[in-house]
């Protein structure tokens, strides 16, 4: 089972990456902000993270940015509302998994974790 970190402000986003997250089989964790989420990072290094580019405070992409310059290489999608994504030269500076345009379809994000997490899938689909 691999553990996956949601970050994103947003409740009802949360609840949603939960339980598509737990339907695969994972466990999930979740943040509502970078510090916090960062704290849990820190505790116990996730597998993969679901980050939110827009949030209070830090913006997903120094959420990243911080992750990167405290050594921790695990998986990173970038979820955002906004078609304005990272380009291909920062997502490969930021060692970013992959970015999704909210809203999102939930078999696209579904086939992107199985992949980030290694083809790993422990429940039902």
């Amino acid at each position: 089972m691999s553990h996956v970190l949601i970050l994103d402000d947003q409740p009802a986003v949360r609840l949603l990456l939960r339980t598509i997250t737990e339907s695969l089989g994972h466990r999930a964790t979740e943040a509502g902000n970078a510090e916090q989420a960062f704290d849990l990072v820190e505790r116990n290094p996730p597998d993969l993270i679901l980050v939110d580019l827009n949030l209070p405070g830090a913006s997903g992409l120094d959420f990243v940015r911080r992750l990167r310059d405290n050594g921790f290489a695990c998986r990173v999608i970038i979820l955002s509302a906004s078609d304005r994504l990272p380009d291909e030269h920062l997502r490969a500076t930021l060692g970013l998994w992959d970015c999704l345009v909210k809203p999102f379809d939930v078999g696209v994000l579904k086939s992107r974790l199985i992949e980030a997490l290694g083809g790993r899938q422990t429940g039902t689909t």
